[in-house]
């Protein structure tokens, strides 16, 4: 089906996610390795098509946090390492195994399960330990690590070949990042003094690798600017990075509205003036935020025009007034993304509603058809 029959579209460009991982090669330089993180379905963006292109074009490993995400890659046939960062019941570690997966470990109960499942399957259980260091959300705490590698290293089967951390606020707050990282190295020299050394530590997560190129150590763990630009802080780090992603719909309806008269659910608008409106077929139910009502902006013919009225399932309102002579039924309008010389980002949008920008790429819904492109041209439609 062609897209000029579409409604309710997302566009997603592979040569930017080629541009961003040699991007991330270029800065990082060729001892580190780049994981490409797709949890997510690659942040909307499609998890299978992400990591293809990725692992094509420079990445090494590629993340994810559930199992289910890992079994689809291996379904798929991608043989590159791949990392469980979430947690995995124990009772799924002979399914971890007989994937040729490496599980983020942080409990006993997991351990000598893959442990268990490795010594029944002949082969490894590859493992990385997960150090909290302040998110506060799972991992061994700093003074807990050593006893728990030991004891990981007693256990047949299993073999431990990394070690990790994720940061909380790198983007906002320096000094704890820096607590943070500072807590890690502490680790891991606690580690070496107790003779257990583990050939891959990575602590860098897209935010990490772009504010404090310090932190690669033996890898980067990049996910949100495989398809997006980032907003540096810091004066000097600036990547060159693209969006892969465009949002769009088309001009469903167009009608004139007296000065007076309130649009859309609960009143919320009043038109201040004789008015034309264009409904555009896309919603809540799609994946734009009610915060986006009256508030946001869609590109028409070009120019940014405003959203009036409150977000419906599955339309919304905008005002055209200004150019009612020139939009037809049918026109394109871009949600998020590119026209003429405009732009609406996902930072853009994000910032409307008070939410992360991974936020607002996650709300998009993932029924809506993915045209991929390469040199302009389609390659595939999912």
């Amino acid at each position: 089906m062609d897209k000029t029959l579409r409604q309710n579209w997302v566009e997603i460009d592979l040569d930017a996610v080629v541009h961003n991982v040699k991007t991330i090669r270029q800065a990082v330089g060729s001892r580190v390795k780049i994981m490409a993180v797709v949890k997510a379905d690659a942040y909307g963006h499609g998890m299978v098509e992400v990591a293809e292109t990725a692992l094509d074009n420079g990445a090494d490993w590629l993340g994810v946090t559930t199992l289910e995400e890992a079994r689809e890659l291996r379904d798929y046939g991608f043989t590159a390492p791949i990392l469980i960062l979430g947690i995995t019941p124990a009772a799924e570690a002979v399914t971890v195994i007989e994937h040729d997966l490496t599980q983020t470990v942080c409990t006993a109960d997991l351990a000598e399960a893959l442990a268990k499942a490795a010594d029944k399957l002949g082969k490894k259980a590859k493992v990385h330990l997960k150090i909290d260091t302040g998110l506060t959300r799972f991992g061994v705490l700093p003074d807990e690590a050593v006893d728990f590698a030991t004891d990981l290293l007693r256990l047949p089967g299993l073999e431990l070949s990394g070690v990790y951390t994720h940061f909380a606020s790198p983007y906002e707050d320096d000094a704890y990042t820096m607590l943070q990282f500072e807590r890690f190295r502490t680790v891991l020299q606690a580690l070496e003094a107790a003779d257990i050394f583990i050939s891959l530590k990575h602590c860098a997560n897209s935010a990490a690798m772009y504010e404090y190129p310090e932190m690669a150590m033996d890898m980067v763990r990049c996910g949100f600017i495989l398809t997006n630009t980032s907003p540096a802080r810091h004066a000097g780090r600036e990547l060159p990075l693209r969006d892969a992603l465009q949002w769009k719909t088309r001009v469903a309806y167009i009608r004139a509205v007296a000065k007076g008269v309130s649009i859309g659910y609960a009143q919320k608008y009043s038109a201040p003036r004789d008015m034309v409106i264009a409904i555009l077929q896309t919603g809540y139910s799609d994946g734009i935020a009610t915060a986006y009502g009256n508030k946001g902006k869609v590109l028409i013919g070009g120019r940014l025009l405003p959203i009036v009225g409150g977000i419906c399932m599955s339309h919304i309102m905008v005002d055209i007034t200004d150019l009612a002579d020139t939009v037809k039924v049918g026109d394109e309008a871009v949600l998020i993304g590119k026209q003429g010389d405009a732009c609406i980002s996902v930072v853009d949008m994000a910032g409307v509603i008070g939410a992360g920008d991974a936020e607002t790429l996650g709300r998009i819904n993932h029924k809506i058809p993915r045209l991929y492109y390469r040199n302009g041209e389609v390659v595939k439609i999912k």
